[in-house]
């Protein structure tokens, strides 16, 4: 017998609501179906410590990998392992409410922190991480498009000297992300170097998305988003903002999917696919997800996308 079952809208009236107020150990299958939730498995060995940040790739050849950190290791596991190797190059120092970041240049693994220098791992290569350059800045965000490593969110610890800057972003040499001539130098203009600073009342830089529709980064804040295009000498990248548009509260929410980077702002999960920006959670579940999550620990948030049920 088929018993229908509207769509999960907590939010809604509890009488008259056209969808349901609890929907519980199910996931969404189709528009309208639900399928049941299966039990977790263990696929690898627990970290030593509490995971904080990891992030799924592949090599050039198609094989899979996979990288974590925790608050003084870095982790790698390749397909069909059933544990980590520690493939850290020293021992880190990771704040508590830090998170690594990583980052893909070809088959260069860039691991990042705000406390501790940029990593480098050679996939089927590296045996440890080693220091990406020793005069490369510390960042908490990276993204690569258009042949840059493109870092947000700075402590700058180079001869600049300019410690936190959480408005910053830097790129080094195109092509080479081990290049960071010192920022309006003749080297740096040479290879399209160079660091600006989007001042405003935006707060701080939460995150970067590549290759977002027609936008070479999407770049969150707190309470903004700014398109960043590769524009060429002597700007190389110019930023822009998308007027409007709710910035990101958690920096671990943004979610790349096909239709655009799912985050969560400061009222509702929103969609932005380079140009626009839509409430996806209004009115239906927004309400509820703030009511239940502890906002203390915001930054704790981590999502990730189910590409085979496209959740």
């Amino acid at each position: 017998m088929f018993v229908p079952i509207g769509e999960w809208l907590p939010d809604q009236p509890e009488f008259q609501n056209p969808g349901a107020g609890t929907i519980s150990n199910v996931y969404p299958r189709t528009q309208q179906s639900y399928g049941p939730v299966q039990g977790l498995s263990s696929i690898l060995t627990a970290l030593t410590a509490r995971c904080q940040g990891a992030k799924g790739l592949r090599d050039s050849s198609g094989n899979g990998f996979v990288f974590a950190g925790d608050a003084t290791k870095l982790y790698n596991a390749g397909s069909g392992a059933s544990a980590w190797s520690n493939v850290s190059g020293a021992t880190y120092a990771i704040g508590a409410d830090e998170f690594w970041n990583f980052a893909q240049f070809g088959d260069n693994v860039i691991a990042s922190n705000i406390d501790d220098g940029a990593q480098s791992f050679t996939l089927n290569s590296s045996v440890t991480f080693g220091a990406l350059s020793a005069s490369a800045p510390k960042w908490r965000y990276a993204a690569v498009a258009r042949d840059f490593l493109l870092t947000g969110n700075i402590n700058d610890t180079t001869s600049n000297g300019d410690g936190l800057r959480p408005q910053r972003v830097w790129w080094p040499a195109i092509g080479d992300p081990t290049n960071w001539p010192a920022p309006g130098s003749s080297s740096a203009v040479q290879v399209q170097s160079d660091f600006q600073d989007i001042a405003g009342d935006q707060g701080w830089l939460t995150g970067i998305v590549p290759n977002l529709g027609p936008v070479d980064w999407a770049i969150f804040f707190e309470r903004a988003v700014f398109r960043a295009m590769y524009v060429g000498a002597p700007d190389i990248i110019g930023f822009y903002p998308a007027h409007g548009l709710r910035g990101c509260v958690a920096p671990g929410s943004i979610a790349q999917t096909e239709a655009g980077a799912i985050y969560l702002g400061p009222d509702d999960f929103y969609l932005f696919d380079g140009q626009n920006s839509v409430g996806i959670g209004y009115g239906k579940i927004a309400k509820t997800f703030y009511a239940d999550v502890n906002q203390t620990y915001l930054g704790r948030i981590t999502s990730t996308v189910d590409p085979v049920n496209k959740l």
